[in-house]
């Protein structure tokens, strides 16, 4: 599954060979910013767990922001405030902590992935000092 990437359609031959797989009965898991696998992996239960790099938007040069956003994301608050955050310099291109929300990389977070969306937009829209005000409001209130 990982060879592709250097071909012209690789996208669609991953596609194929992910349906064959699942053909042949071996479970292909959801990419897992938990996992921080960045190419397609085997897990103990002979299952194929998705590479964080083959998510479509989401290149091998976010994977360094990813591991930082990784290592403080906890819950999906975390996760939104270290995709915005400046002073850990871990702030994700938008167009990828979309691609992650979409493609269930954030699943394990225990947040809906539409709901996850809707947030993450809202807080797009907004100023830094607004946003920073709104995500301090939203974690006392959680206290």
């Amino acid at each position: 599954l990982s060879n592709p990437s250097g071909k012209q359609d690789s996208m669609e031959e991953i596609h194929e060979l992910v349906h064959e797989a699942r053909l042949f009965g071996v479970d292909i898991k959801p990419p897992s910013l938990k996992l921080m696998n960045i190419d397609f992996t085997k897990d103990s239960d002979s299952s194929i767990a998705f590479g964080l790099s083959h998510i479509k938007g989401v290149g091998r040069t976010a994977i360094s922001s990813l591991n930082r956003v990784a290592k403080s994301t906890s819950n999906h608050l975390d996760f939104l405030e270290a995709s915005y955050s400046k002073a850990n310099k871990a702030k994700l291109r938008s167009n990828v902590a979309r691609a992650l929300i979409k493609s269930g990389a954030l699943d394990y977070l225990g947040h809906p992935r539409v709901k996850l969306l809707a947030e993450y937009e809202l807080l797009n829209i907004l100023t830094d000092r607004e946003r920073d005000w709104l995500l301090c409001k939203i974690k006392k209130s959680k206290n």
